[in-house]
């Protein structure tokens, strides 16, 4: 997207829970965390489902110290499933890609609208608008099911791994430290 988690700031955070629906949360600038939000994300029993999960967490940890348990990422999953990337078509770039209109159009036949994601999110939000944020989380529940009944017994282990690190990788990015796995 080229939005830097330091310079920029988020406008939604968006939480589908399935069988209940979306809800859309507008984050002012200078905004406290929302703290259902935060209880949320940092609650080690609730499973949070994440596509680039690198990305959405160094904002939320960058502006309010949030720190993220028990999450799962559909785009490591991803790579995990598909590592030379050619599985998930993505129809608007033309090309195999582990992005998230990739994975979804190759599940469910659905092409997401990514140009939207570029339009300005900190007016009233327009139907359009609503309509990408909702259909940006909604799918995340059934890919990582889907991914995770794909994989294998050491396949899913790796997953697993990869996703316990990632709130600690986030960490070491946001506060400019190495990641040790880095080092080994």
């Amino acid at each position: 997207s080229g939005l830097d988690y330091i310079h920029d700031k988020i406008a939604t955070i968006q939480v589908h829970i399935p069988d209940i629906g979306t809800q859309i949360v507008r984050i002012r600038d200078g905004q406290p965390a929302p703290t259902y939000i935060a209880r949320l994300l940092q609650d080690p029993i609730v499973m949070k489902v994440f596509h680039y999960g690198m990305f959405d967490l160094s904002f939320i940890g960058y502006r309010w110290d949030i720190h993220a348990a028990r999450v799962v990422d559909t785009r490591i999953a991803a790579t995990l499933v598909d590592p030379y990337k050619n599985r998930y078509w993505n129809p608007t770039r033309n090309k195999y890609d582990h992005g998230l209109a990739a994975l979804v159009y190759t599940y469910y036949g659905v092409t997401l609208d990514k140009a939207t994601a570029v339009s300005d999110w900190f007016g009233n939000l327009t139907p359009a608008q609503l309509d990408y944020a909702e259909k940006d989380v909604t799918y995340l529940p059934m890919l990582i099911e889907q991914m995770h009944s794909e994989m294998n017994a050491r396949t899913r282990e790796i997953a697993e791994l990869a996703y316990a690190w990632l709130p600690g990788k986030v960490y070491c990015r946001i506060h400019n430290l190495p990641d040790p796995l880095d080092r080994v």
